[in-house]
C-alpha cells in the first residue's frame, strides 16, 4: 500500500514538473513565447512588404482602382431615371470605360503640357535674377548669389533624364495596374461562389461576408469622396494657374488632383511645386505671393472644411495614425505606398476590430475609440 502511494505521488510530481517545464516563461503577465512568435511574424510580414514592393504595390493600386470602378458603377445604378433599369454588368462596363478613358485623357493632356513647361523654364536664369533683385529692392536685403553658376551646378539635363526614366517606368507600371484591374473585373461574378466554397459553415460564412461587405462599403465611400474632392482641387488649381498665366496649368491641375489623395503632405506639395515654378516665371514678387495665397486657400478649404464634412466619422482614424501610416507605407512602397496608406490602415482597423484579442489595437488606431464588429 505504501509503495503504491509512493508511486502515485512520484507520478504526480513528475507530471507537475513536466507541466511546469512545458509552460513558457512569463514576464509581467505576458507569455514570452507568444510574444516571440508575434514579433517573428511581424518581422516576416514587413520583410515581404519591403522586398516584394514592386510586385505588391501594383496589385494594391489595382484593387483601389477596382473599388473606384465599383463605386462609380453603384452611383450609375442608383441614378434617378434609368439607373434602376441598368444591369450590374453594364454599370461596371460603363464605369470601367469612364475610369480608363479619363486616365488616358489625363495622360494625353499632361504629355501636351510638358512642352509648355519647357517654354516656361526658358531664360530661367534671367527670370530668377530679376526676382531676386525685386526681393532685394522690396526688403532691403542683399543676396550674393550667382544664379547662372547655381543653374550650371544644378545640372538640369541630368534631372530631365531622370524624369524621363521615371515617366517611362510609371507608364509600364500603369499598364500592369490596368491589367490587374481588368482581371479583377472579369473574376468579380465568381467571388460569391468562392466564398461559399471556402466557408461551407453558414455562421462563419455570414461573418466573413459581413466583414468583406464593410471593408468594401467603407473603401468605396472613401475612394469616391476623395475622388470628388480631388477633382475639385484639380479644377480650382487649374483655374488659378490659368488666371495668373502660369505655364502648364493643366499639368499643375492634374498634379494637385493626384497628390490630394495623400493626406496633408500631398496638399503641401501640390502648392509647393507650382509656387516654385511661378517664382521663377513671374517678375513681381507680389504677383507670386498672391498666387501662392490663392492655391493655399483652395487646399485649406477643401482639406479642412469640405473633406471632413463629407467623410464625417466614416474614416475613424487617428490623425497621428494617418501621418505615421504615410511615413511607414511611404518607406515600404514609395509614392504608391503613400497613396494607399489610408485605405490600407482603414481595412486593417476593420479586420482587427473583429477579434477580441486584437480589438484593443483597433481602438488605438481609431479616432474616437468607437469600433464595432461587422
Amino acid at each position: 500500500m505504501g509503495e503504491r502511494m509512493s508511486e502515485n505521488s512520484s507520478t504526480e510530481a513528475t507530471s507537475a514538473a513536466s507541466g511546469a517545464a512545458s509552460r513558457s516563461p512569463r514576464f509581467g503577465g505576458v507569455d514570452l513565447r507568444d510574444a516571440f512568435y508575434v514579433l517573428g511574424l511581424l518581422t516576416l510580414v514587413v520583410a515581404i512588404l519591403r522586398y516584394a514592393a514592386d510586385q505588391l504595390a501594383p496589385i494594391a493600386l489595382a484593387v483601389l482602382i477596382w473599388f473606384l470602378i465599383n463605386a462609380i458603377a453603384q452611383g450609375l445604378r442608383s441614378a434617378p431615371g434609368i439607373g434602376r433599369f441598368t444591369p450590374e454588368w453594364l454599370a461596371i462596363l460603363l464605369a470601367t470605360i469612364i475610369t480608363l478613358g479619363t486616365a488616358f485623357l489625363a495622360g494625353q493632356l499632361i504629355y501636351d503640357n510638358i512642352s509648355e513647361l519647357g517654354q516656361g523654364l526658358a531664360g530661367i536664369d534671367i527670370k530668377a535674377q530679376t526676382t531676386i533683385n525685386n526681393i532685394e529692392a522690396t526688403t532691403g536685403l542683399t543676396f550674393n548669389i550667382d544664379i547662372q553658376q547655381v543653374i550650371r551646378d544644378f545640372k538640369v539635363s541630368e534631372y530631365l533624364d531622370q524624369i524621363v526614366e521615371a515617366v517611362t517606368a510609371t507608364a509600364s507600371s500603369v499598364s500592369m495596374v490596368l491589367l490587374f484591374v481588368l482581371f479583377l473585373i472579369f473574376d468579380q461574378p465568381f467571388y460569391q461562389a468562392k466564398i461559399n466554397a471556402l466557408f461551407p459553415e453558414s455562421n462563419r460564412r455570414e461573418r466573413v461576408q459581413n466583414v468583406l461587405a464593410k471593408i468594401g462599403h467603407d473603401t468605396r465611400v472613401y475612394v469616391w469622396i476623395m475622388t470628388v474632392v480631388s477633382i475639385l482641387v484639380g479644377l480650382f488649381t487649374y483655374g488659378i494657374c490659368a488666371y495668373f498665366g502660369v505655364k502648364g496649368a493643366v499639368f499643375w491641375g492634374f498634379l494637385a488632383f493626384a497628390l490630394n489623395y495623400i493626406p496633408t503632405i500631398g496638399s503641401f506639395v501640390g502648392v509647393l511645386f507650382p509656387s516654385a515654378f511661378a517664382f521663377v516665371q513671374f517678375d513681381q514678387i507680389q504677383h507670386t505671393l498672391t498666387f501662392i495665397a490663392a492655391l493655399g486657400a483652395v487646399q485649406f478649404v477643401m482639406g479642412n472644411l469640405l473633406l471632413p464634412r463629407m467623410t464625417g466619422d466614416r474614416l475613424n482614424l487617428s490623425e497621428f495614425v494617418v501621418i505615421l501610416s504615410l511615413l511607414v507605407w511611404g518607406e515600404l512602397w514609395g509614392i504608391a505606398g503613400m497613396f494607399l496608406a489610408v485605405p490600407l490602415m482603414m481595412v486593417l482597423a476593420i479586420v482587427l476590430a473583429q477579434f477580441d484579442s486584437t480589438r484593443a489595437v483597433s481602438i488605438l488606431l481609431s479616432k474616437n475609440g468607437r469600433v464595432g464588429k461587422a
